[in-house]
Order: C-alpha cells, then sequence, then structure tokens
C-alpha cells in the first residue's frame, strides 16, 4: 500500500463512501460561525446563477485524511470546517447524515447547534441549492504515514493564512506525545486558552502571547532587537528550534527564585514562589521565559505557564485575586494604561511586567509597575511612539532592561536600573522644558498626575522618580 493517494473526488461521491471520519484530540475545534455559512452559502448562490446547465464544477480545495491501518476510521487533518457545514445541510434537506464524522470537543458541538439553526432558517435557499451541491468536488488526500500527513498540512497551510502559529505548535508539538490520552488532554487545555481569546479580547488569545510576550522575551537580548513577530518567527523559534529529547528524561534549567526556604529550629523548608495560590501549575517544572525548550509536553508546559500568569495579571477580575500587590498592579495598569495610550507602549509593559512575575512572582509588583512605567512613560514624551522608539529603549543604555529582568537575582537591582538610567531620565527633563499641545501625551500626564496625587502634589515631570521612593 502507498502512503499517500490523491484522488479528484465529487461532495456526491465522498457521501456514498460511508465512511467513519473522527476528529482527533489535536485538532483545533469547528469555528465557523454564522459568518462564515453565510458567506458559503452566498458562494453557492452566485455559483448556481453563474451556471444554470450545471455543467460547470464548484471545487472546494483539499480533503486531507489520515488512516490507521489498523483501523477502520479515518481522522481528518484538513477540512473539518467545510465538510462539517455541509454535512449540515445535507443532513437539512435529506434528515439523515451520509457523513459520519465523530466530535468530542463541546466547542464544535455548540457551533454545530447554531449553524444547525442558522441553516434551517434558510431551508428554502438550500433546497433551491440542492441539485448544485452534487457539482462540489475536491482533492482528497489519504495518507497512511501520520508525519507526511502533517507534511502535506504544513505544505499546504503554509500557503495562505488559513492557519495561525498558534494553530500549528499544537499540531506540531502533539505530534510529539506518544500517549493518546495525554494528547487529548494537552489539546483540550490548550483550545480553552485559544478560545479565551477568540470570546474575550484579541490579548487573550495564545497567538498574541507568543508574538507580543514570549517572542520577544527571547529574542530581544543585548543590542539586538528582532523584527516584529510574525508566522514564520514563531515558528522558526518555537518549532525548529525547539529541542528533540532523546529519552523520558529532560534536564532541568534552574530557576533562581522557584523555592525559598524557611529556617526553623532544626530545620530547613521549602516552598514553591507562585504568584498567587492556584495559578501556577506545581506539578510542572520549574521554568524560566528564556530557557531552552523541548518538544512535546515540556513545550505545553511552557505556554501554560505565560499563559497563566498572563491572563492572571490582564483579564482576572481584581475580586477574584487575593494578593494586595497584584489588585494594586492591575488598578495602576488599568488607570494609566487605557485606550489612549500607545498600543507598543502597553505591550511594552505587558512583557515587562510577565518577565518580572517569571522571576519574582508578585514580590513587590505594585512598585515594580511604577518604575517599569517611569521607564516607559519616558518614551511617551517623544514626539511620536513607534514600535522603533521601544527598540531604541532597550539599545542605547549599556544594558538592555529585559536583560536586566531576567538576569536579576533581587527585585531592587532591577529597581536600581531603572532608577540610575540616564536615557530615560533626560527624556523627562527635556519635557519639562518646554510647552507642548499634544493631546496624547497631555492626557497620559494628566492620568499619572492622578495616579500620584495622593502622594505628592508636585507637578513637575523631572522630578517624577521621588514620587515613587
Amino acid at each position: 500500500m502507498e502512503d499517500v493517494t490523491i484522488c479528484r473526488i465529487t461532495f456526491g461521491e465522498l457521501l456514498e463512501k460511508d465512511s467513519h471520519i473522527s476528529i482527533p484530540g489535536y485538532q483545533r475545534a469547528y469555528l465557523w460561525d454564522t459568518t462564515k455559512v453565510d458567506a458559503l452559502l452566498e458562494d453557492l448562490k452566485a455559483f448556481k446563477e453563474s451556471n444554470p446547465r450545471q455543467e460547470e464544477e464548484y471545487y472546494m480545495g483539499g480533503i486531507l485524511l489520515y488512516k490507521d491501518k489498523l483501523k477502520s476510521e479515518y481522522e481528518i487533518i484538513d477540512g473539518q470546517q467545510r465538510l462539517t457545514t455541509l454535512n449540515l445541510i445535507t443532513y437539512l434537506l435529506e434528515r439523515r447524515t451520509k457523513l459520519k464524522i465523530m466530535y468530542s470537543n463541546h466547542t464544535s458541538k455548540d457551533h454545530i447547534k447554531k449553524n444547525y439553526t442558522y441553516l434551517a432558517s434558510n431551508i428554502d435557499l438550500l433546497k433551491a441549492l440542492d441539485d448544485y451541491l452534487e457539482k462540489i468536488v475536491f482533492t482528497l488526500i489519504i495518507s497512511y504515514d501520520k508525519d507526511k500527513s502533517f507534511l502535506f498540512f504544513d505544505t499546504q497551510n503554509s500557503r495562505g493564512v488559513s492557519l495561525s502559529a498558534d494553530d500549528f505548535l499544537k499540531a506540531y508539538h502533539l505530534r510529539e506525545v506518544e500517549s493518546e490520552a495525554l494528547q487529548k488532554s494537552l489539546a483540550t487545555t490548550w483550545e480553552q486558552a485559544a478560545l479565551s481569546g477568540h470570546s474575550n479580547a484579541k490579548k487573550m488569545a495564545l497567538t498574541y502571547l507568543f508574538e507580543e510576550i514570549i517572542y520577544p522575551a527571547r529574542q530581544w537580548k543585548g543590542a539586538t532587537t528582532c523584527k516584529v513577530a510574525n508566522r514564520d518567527l514563531i515558528l522558526e523559534c518555537f518549532q525548529k528550534k525547539t529541542i528533540k529529547q532523546s529519552e523520558n528524561t529532560l534536564p532541568l534549567f534552574g530557576t533562581k527564585n522557584y523555592v525559598k526556604f524557611d529556617l526553623h529550629e532544626n530545620e530547613i523548608s521549602y516552598t514553591e514562589m507562585l504568584i498567587s495560590e492556584k495559578t501556577i501549575d506545581i506539578t510542572a517544572p520549574p521554568m524560566e521565559i528564556r530557557q531552552p525548550i523541548y518538544k512535546g509536553v515540556h513545550f505545553f508546559q511552557y505556554t501554560q505557564r505565560y499563559h497563566t500568569i498572563h491572563k492572571l495579571l490582564f483579564s482576572t477580575p481584581k475580586n477574584k485575586i487575593q494578593d494586595k500587590s497584584i489588585i494594586n498592579t492591575i488598578t495602576y495598569f488599568e488607570n494609566v494604561y487605557n485606550a489612549d495610550m500607545s498600543i507598543y507602549l502597553k505591550h511594552f509593559m505587558e512583557l515587562c511586567l510577565v518577565m518580572y512575575c517569571d522571576s519574582f512572582g508578585s514580590t513587590h509588583l505594585d512598585r515594580a509597575i511604577e518604575f517599569f512605567d517611569y521607564f516607559i512613560g519616558g518614551l511617551r514624551l517623544e514626539k511620536s511612539v513607534r514600535i522603533e522608539a521601544v527598540r531604541k529603549s532597550l539599545t542605547v543604555p549599556k544594558v538592555n532592561l529585559l536583560d536586566v529582568i531576567a538576569h536579576a537575582y533581587l527585585p531592587n537591582e532591577v529597581f536600581e536600573f531603572i532608577k540610575e538610567e540616564n536615557y530615560i531620565r533626560t527624556k523627562y527633563k527635556e519635557s519639562s522644558s518646554k510647552e507642548d499641545n499634544r493631546h496624547k501625551k497631555n492626557n497620559y500626564i494628566d492620568r499619572v498626575l492622578d495616579q500620584y496625587r495622593k502622594k505628592t502634589q508636585d507637578v513637575n515631570l523631572e522630578n517624577r522618580l521621588a514620587w515613587i521612593n
């Protein structure tokens, strides 16, 4: 038997194959919404109008299936969204499911219910399109080798923009996990994190986490600041440059603040330093954001750690947090970094806070955001704020701020570095010596003054460090 078979097949022929198709745990859920469904219906309607004699075919791309030689069913690697939607249409028209697709993801089931209801409300249009469904044609690719299945998958999708980096990363690293039960568990946790970005805000999506937080944290070192992250750079960093595990053990890269010890009369006890109770999985190995990453389970643990930290700081309601330092930090961020703040400076602040928490947990976190805002505020005082201004703030000083955060053993080392940084101090001095009518800059200054009004009546920005102290 060949490893791959490729053929042309109509949708009608595919339905007659009477095949069972399962959705493997590493696949993303069925996520088409009614907008996507409506777009398909409009395309089919336009196809019918331009083809009244039904002489032409409607090509819908490739369907990629994996067939385990020891099992009777197929696994769908690419094409779930299209096939599921077409299957709903045929069910509404014939009241039976010819294409047997098995779903286990609750998110998929929710979208299926919503789209079924929407399609049912358009039943007259579906009946008018019935004869044209048989004119739908696919390229059917069946692979009998799982690695080659993903090679086809990667090749096909790299030519377009249908999948984001986190989809590729999930599929790639799940291939390195041998246990099917563990695969399913990791995939479920990943989907929950990925979907939080769809339901809450873009900044909580995993793609955002990689592009704006983890990738810059790993790449912006010394006098080198990387390009703006895109899918290819993310895949190179978190896929190609991860390490293959040669055996069932992997070295731990000791984190300087993972444990603390307490001295008693005759014994020493050690305690994990977590950001907040139950926020970090203590069964995961100790990690640092810049450490090497191993393929498979280790990658998922790494991602989960930083997603958890980021979520705690930027999307967890304050009434669900007990740590006062974290609450004060969130309040400061909400008050000062609102919609009027440069998006580049928001990203930079989030990056600094996540890296700080990675090293020091919530220890003096509310003090840390004040120092980081002093540093970042100096950039807000410039004429315009672009990503180049952020990079310059890291490369002009003798030492990169992110390097300081990553290498410091005590929070005060970070604070002292910022205090002594002349590059930022000069920004405040220059700003205080001239009038400025720029709206966003003045709004930022007003927000900062409001934040410190209980501490000081001083409105001279040149003295801002003293407000923190």
